[in-house]
């Protein structure tokens, strides 16, 4: 997919418009300030129809809500993963969001199991799909995790399967 942009120099009297490509688009988009000033600019770009353009954003903290929404139903796992690193579109998440991506991978699960204390939750489905979940490394991930609240860490450390994640979470609880 190709961009069409405008370029101004100087008092604004020379501009031109080029052609970028989603190489080119994607250096861009990694390049750009952090900042509230291109919120409309990540909006743009998280529709891009190339992932590594809306990779390239799924991480910036000024990302607009809707953007943050759009970017949690993206097909692209790396455009997923990027999106949970950043600690502001966390917080933006639904818990509906939330626990779709816990269901859809287990490294997305894990990612969210890591860094439970960063979402809002309206209900204890995510905390409940972590804690049973099939993968091993999903439950160490949440046994692991001090913000973890209490009574999850001790039903962990009392009754999971496997016993390193029994032991991780009784390493984290006071």
């Amino acid at each position: 997919m190709t961009i069409k942009a405008q370029l101004t120099f100087g008092d604004g009297e020379q501009s031109v418009s080029i052609s970028l490509e989603s190489t080119e688009v994607v250096a861009l988009a990694g390049a750009l300030f952090d900042h509230e000033d291109n919120a409309q600019v990540f909006d743009l770009l998280s529709r891009h129809g190339d992932h590594l353009v809306r990779e390239a954003i799924a991480g910036k903290s000024s990302l607009p809500v809707d953007a943050v929404h759009r970017l949690a139903v993206d097909s692209a796992m790396s455009v997923a993963k990027a999106l949970l690193t950043s600690q502001e579109a966390r917080a933006r998440l639904t818990s509906a969001e939330i626990l779709a991506f816990c269901r859809r991978d287990p490294d997305l699960a894990g990612m969210v199991a890591c860094s439970y204390e960063d979402f809002v939750l309206e209900d204890d489905a995510v905390i409940n799909f972590l804690e049973s979940h099939s993968d091993t490394q999903v439950r160490e991930n949440l046994a692991g995790n001090p913000f973890v609240p209490k009574p999850v860490l001790r039903r962990i450390a009392h009754g999971d399967a496997d016993r390193q994640v029994r032991e991780s979470a009784r390493q984290v609880m006071p």
